[in-house]
């Protein structure tokens, strides 16, 4: 039942969104670990942008460098790297304080 109400509050993410997407296709059948730090990865990127979304799923899913990033988003590929690197740290950080309170 926890797991069937984690896959929920996955697949109620943005339909329209790859990354999210990516997301619920990879954790499909996860075990509960993964598909908690999805929640949480997914969770911290709702704070960003769509085209900041997308530049993250285009480079971890899709596996694409931001120079051929940059064209798809119609920015220059540094911008593109600023961008992923402000989701990363976003994670960074939601992680780090999801662990910190399953310690206390």
């Amino acid at each position: 039942a926890e797991r069937r109400a984690r896959d929920a509050r996955l697949a109620e993410g943005d339909a329209d969104d790859p990354l999210e997407r990516a997301l619920a296709q990879r954790c499909s059948g996860a075990d509960t670990t993964d598909l908690d730090q999805a929640l949480r990865v997914a969770e911290a990127l709702r704070g960003v942008d769509r085209t900041t979304r997308r530049c993250v799923s285009l480079a971890f899913f899709d596996g694409l460098r931001a120079a051929d990033i940059a064209p798809r988003v119609d920015e220059p590929a540094c911008a593109v790297r600023g961008r992923i690197r402000q989701a990363l740290a976003r994670i960074r950080y939601s992680l780090a304080g999801a662990d910190a309170l399953a310690r206390r």
